[in-house]
């Protein structure tokens, strides 16, 4: 069996959307809710790639944004307002909540949480199952509930290290 992915309407880039993908819908957002005002459609880039189950809210105060080379996993969910930058990589069942900003080449692990308004970060790892509940700087390594910066890895093999 094989699996179908349809590109973005008026896009021909390497980038696809699975049919089941949810692009576009109502914020989840009590106050835009009442306002009765309109949501701003996501804008995707043409080479992101969008998996299955997953949903991107439309945008409130503004698009909600996919960047560049973008790969979203299963079951993620993006919320209304959030920005993802380029070249990232979003794991199976993360969240990132609304207003969220996942810089440049963030990498963020399945089941991960990204609160509303918090930053991640070019180049920063956030593990399988972290709850982000503060910005997380460029480059760092984060995990845990709620997520703490991790130390950076030992280069010296674990063979090669001295007896304590």
């Amino acid at each position: 069996m094989t699996t179908t992915f349809e590109r973005p309407q008026g896009h021909d880039g390497q980038g696809r959307i699975h049919p089941s993908a949810r692009v576009g819908g109502p914020p989840e957002d009590r106050e835009w809710l009442d306002s009765g005002q309109p949501c701003r459609p996501p804008l995707i880039e043409h080479d992101a790639i969008i998996s299955a189950y997953v949903t991107i809210d439309a945008g409130t105060t503004r698009p909600t944004r996919v960047g560049h080379g973008t790969l979203i996993m299963a079951h993620a969910h993006i919320g209304h307002d959030a920005h993802i930058g380029n070249h990232t990589d979003i794991g199976t069942g993360a969240i990132i909540g609304g207003h969220a900003e996942i810089e440049t080449a963030a990498k963020i692990g399945l089941g991960a949480i990204v609160l509303p308004y918090r930053r991640v970060g070019a180049n920063a790892v956030i593990g399988a199952g972290a709850v982000i509940t503060k910005d997380v700087p460029p480059g760092e390594v984060w995990a845990g509930n709620p997520a703490r910066k991790l130390p950076p890895k030992n280069p010296v093999p674990y063979s090669q290290r001295a007896a304590a």
